[in-house]
Parts: C-alpha cells; sequence; structure tokens
C-alpha cells in the first residue's frame, strides 16, 4: 500500500515559495519521495490561499483567486499521487481527540490535521516540532514525519 502524506501549510508554502526557509528541505524531502500520495483537505488549501493573499507573508502577496490557481497548478501536477479528504471529522469527536493535553489556541490546527491523518492511516509532514500527538487517541510518533529546516540550504 502506498504511504499518503498530508502536508501542512507551512510544508505547501515552501513547496511553492522560492524564498521560503525550508524551500531546500521541502524539495529534497518530495524527490525522495515520488511514489507516496499527498493529500489535501479544504484546511490546507483554505490556509494556503489565506496566507498567500495576506500581507504578512513576507515572500509572496497574491489575490485569493491567484493563490487559488496557484493551488489548483500545484495538485494538478500530482497528476495521480493527488488525494483528496473531506473533512467530515470535527475535534468534537472523542472518540479520536484528547484536547484536553492541548496547550492552547495554537495547537488546534495541528491536533485537526493529526487527526485526519489518522483517520486515514496517513501522516502528516510539517517542520514544525511540536505536533501534539498526545492529542490523538492511538497516535504513534509515525504518523509525523518533521522536516529538519535546520539543515536548510536555501532555495
Amino acid at each position: 500500500m502506498t504511504q499518503t502524506y498530508l502536508p501542512d501549510v507551512n510544508v505547501l508554502l515552501a513547496w511553492v515559495d522560492p524564498g521560503h526557509l525550508g524551500r531546500s528541505v521541502v524539495k529534497t524531502w518530495l524527490s525522495r519521495n515520488k511514489d507516496v500520495k499527498i493529500a489535501f483537505c479544504a484546511h490546507t488549501e483554505n490556509g494556503f490561499i489565506r496566507v498567500l493573499s495576506g500581507t504578512r507573508y513576507p515572500n509572496i502577496q497574491l489575490r485569493p483567486a491567484d493563490a487559488c490557481r496557484l493551488l489548483a497548478d500545484l495538485q494538478q501536477s500530482l497528476g495521480r499521487r493527488l488525494v483528496r479528504w473531506p473533512e467530515s471529522l470535527s475535534l468534537t469527536d472523542h472518540s479520536v481527540f484528547d484536547l484536553q493535553s492541548l496547550l492552547g489556541a495554537n495547537q488546534v490546527t495541528d491536533a485537526f490535521l493529526l487527526g485526519l491523518a489518522h483517520k486515514h492511516h496517513a501522516r502528516v509532514v510539517t517542520m514544525d516540532r511540536g505536533m501534539p500527538r498526545q492529542a490523538i487517541r492511538g497516535a504513534t510518533a509515525s504518523m509525523v514525519e518533521v522536516l529538519d529546516i535546520s539543515k536548510s540550504t536555501g532555495t
């Protein structure tokens, strides 16, 4: 069975942004994982569009429609490797989530992405070392692949 990965928004940004600090690490990971499936969900798609169309992102500012087209191009480039997941999961599902272990609002999205990946027997790929695996019932360390940005060599 082919492994499926759900990239978080930061990985998606590094994928398309030549000025992103994690660009080379993400490109290296992608080149080493040419046979894996890459999953997208509304949460990561909307986050990608929101960040690229916001005024605070330092490297690229796009109108939402242009960010959406960039995302569509990225997804189309994956061909059969593309997987799209419906978000039929809620943080209120106590069979999946243990929210008592979350320390604050900054971990909510990460916990949701981990729960979604867990539901689909997939892994999250991220540059975030603080993914709250403890918030997912039955989670293991192998659910998360952390890309080490300290090994980045630039673009």
